[in-house]
């Protein structure tokens, strides 16, 4: 109740009315929640508008560039919505909220600039930097040998070290040449998708580093999925190459039927000659697979086996990056063939060898690759690991 007050009467007069004075509630209270929401809506806001444009980005609906033109664009945004708050809520000091404000949202805005996607995305490789000791696997090659093997496979004939394993492009445009026979399901937009693909993967395997074939067989069409082959004379004009109708616009399966023919050829899988023919036949088959998935980033829809080189690979690319195992490929396929093996070739001549014969042949090769390209080898237990649990690594 307000206080009552009993002013004196004056002189020769009446008793005056007690005087009531309001009392005043202080209204700080209510103003330090609205400094709050005000101070800490705005930057809320504000990250929630980059991780929306962030996630828009990654889902390909905006580029990068206005992604950051969206970021500054709230940010102006939210800076006025700070001052239309501060002055309908009547916030008291004004200007200082107001800068506090705007000062947050600026510095957080800076702050997310780093979480922003990058310009030009690229594969990340893992670092196996562990303390794991390496796991029993093929025998170390010297530094010596492995200068070597990069000296041969650069096409060098110099005693003096080779300090890089950068390989050459190249130069011929990498389109290529196709002949369709005539079938009505070569349509001409058909006949460009296929041209498109299989020109885009032969692009890819020459940056990688392998002189890929600029043409194939002619191309047909079979009934069913299946890729299939006819003739295994040599010369291309006596080839076929089948493609089956219902997968005929399959991206994977188009580059499937150029890898089908590309990998033994550069494998040189027909030359009954080398020592190891028939073990070149299998790994052109494994190259096939793992490049075609490389190229799209992505495997078949059925996984692979976990007993499969084809799995193996893929696992050692997701842990160890894309760079490294396609070179540590790469670098196999220079150097096969360099340690012939009198029992396994033996067993070829015979037609025994067995699937250990093979996962004997295939680790050592791949094991060369891998030591070439792998700094340090900083990989290599990660490398062995994968391969001793799916079975793969003969010790």
């Amino acid at each position: 109740m307000p206080e009552e007050i009993a002013p004196e009467a004056p002189v020769g007069g009446e008793p005056l009315a007690p005087i009531q004075q309001p009392i005043r509630v202080p209204s700080g209270s209510n103003s330090t929640w609205k400094t709050v929401l005000v101070l800490c809506g705005g930057p809320l806001l504000q990250i929630a508008a980059q991780f929306f444009s962030n996630y828009l980005t990654t889902r390909g609906y905006l580029n990068v560039d206005v992604t950051r033109a969206f970021l500054l664009v709230s940010g102006v945004a939210i800076s006025l919505l700070i001052i239309i708050c501060v002055m309908a809520f009547s916030i008291r000091p004004r200007w200082m909220t107001i800068g506090v404000g705007i000062c947050i949202v600026v510095i957080i805005s800076i702050g997310l600039e780093k979480w922003a996607p990058p310009k030009s995305p690229s594969d990340r490789s893992l670092d196996l930097r562990t303390n794991v000791s390496p796991a029993p696997g093929p025998k170390m090659l010297t530094a010596t040998e492995i200068k070597d093997i990069v000296r041969r496979a650069m096409g060098t004939t110099s005693n003096q070290p080779t300090s890089k394993t950068t390989r050459t492009v190249p130069s011929r445009e990498p389109v290529v040449k196709l002949i369709f026979k005539d079938s009505p399901l070569f349509t001409p937009t058909r006949k460009r998708h296929t041209q498109e693909q299989m020109s885009a993967f032969r692009h890819y395997l020459i940056r990688v580093g392998f002189d890929a074939p600029s043409e194939v067989p002619p191309l047909g069409t079979a009934p069913g999925r299946m890729i299939t082959f006819g003739s295994t004379d040599p010369r291309i004009y006596y080839q076929e190459i089948n493609i089956g109708k219902d997968a005929i616009d399959d991206p994977m399966t188009i580059r499937a039927a150029y890898a089908d023919y590309a990998f033994p050829k550069m494998l040189d899988t027909l030359n009954l000659n080398r020592w190891d023919y028939g073990c070149r036949t299998i790994a052109s088959h494994i190259f096939g697979i793992y490049f075609n998935w490389s190229f799209a980033n992505k495997t078949w829809d059925t996984p692979p086996r976990v007993d499969s080189w084809e799995g193996a690979l893929w696992e050692i690319r997701q842990r160890c990056g894309q760079g490294l195992t396609d070179s540590a490929l790469f670098y196999m396929f220079k150097t096969l063939g360099d340690f012939p093996d009198p029992r396994l070739s033996k067993h070829l001549r015979e037609n025994t060898m067995s699937i250990e014969d093979f996962n004997a042949y295939f680790s050592l090769g791949f094991s060369i690759g891998e030591q070439v390209v792998d700094n340090q080898l900083h990989h290599l237990a990660g490398v062995n690991q994968i391969l001793n649990k799916r079975g793969l690594l003969i010790k």
